[in-house]
């Protein structure tokens, strides 16, 4: 990009008509890709997965549905949990047969695992929140407007629908992930919890006297 804007520039200086001013205040309008497209988009596209939001862009009303999509297996366990909360069933340890409890009972537990995960979830969202943008390349803002990073983030937030604003600090914007990793570990945690879930539904199917097959 800024090569390009070189090229247009002696054009016109060979025409008289450009100012002083180096090419990539001009092209960038300031502006640097290290804040403006990967720290920015990291945030915005792991935002968009959490959390219902129609995308106000034209052809875009995909419906984002990561902890809609958790409450509804939640809020399914739960009520099945209440409907067989006098079922008794034995209990599994180490694949073995063990003391016996109600289907209500293990299926409460399902519940509790992912109402946490929700929770996790919805902790990671603010920090997601605050962009790098208009710290530039360190997070110092040199050459970029003053306004420009509250300007931005208030034009993605009313762009996205989501309440996006510029980080109070830019360098730990632009020198760490934290936030990103944070929301990771929210995002395996539940990962763990649905594989649980699963394979407890798996082993109902097992012996040695109390398997569902035998």
């Amino acid at each position: 990009m800024a090569n390009r804007q070189w090229h247009s520039d002696q054009h016109e200086r060979q025409r008289g008509n450009l100012e002083p001013g180096h090419r990539t205040r001009r092209r960038r309008a300031g502006e640097q890709d290290t804040d403006s497209s990967e720290r920015r988009c990291e945030h915005v596209a792991v935002v968009k997965r959490y959390v219902p939001h129609r995308n106000v862009y034209r052809g875009a009303e995909q419906l984002n549905k990561l902890i809609p999509s958790i409450q509804e297996v939640h809020d399914a366990i739960d009520a099945k949990a209440r409907e067989f909360k006098d079922v008794v069933k034995i209990g599994r340890t180490h694949l073995q047969d063990a003391t016996p409890l109600t289907v209500g009972q293990e299926m409460s537990g399902w519940a509790s695992l992912l109402e946490r995960d929700i929770e996790r979830l919805r902790m990671a969202m603010p920090g997601l929140l605050d962009l790098a943008i208009g710290g530039t390349a360190v997070g110092t803002g040199l050459n970029s407007h003053p306004e420009f990073g509250e300007r931005a983030a208030r034009k993605i937030a009313e762009l996205t629908g989501l309440p996006f604003r510029s980080h109070p600090n830019k360098f730990a914007a632009l020198s760490a992930h934290d936030e990103l990793v944070f929301a990771s570990g929210a995002e395996k945690t539940l990962a763990v919890s649905l594989m649980k879930i699963a394979n407890d539904i798996r082993w109902l199917a097992s012996g040695p006297r109390c398997g569902l097959v035998n």
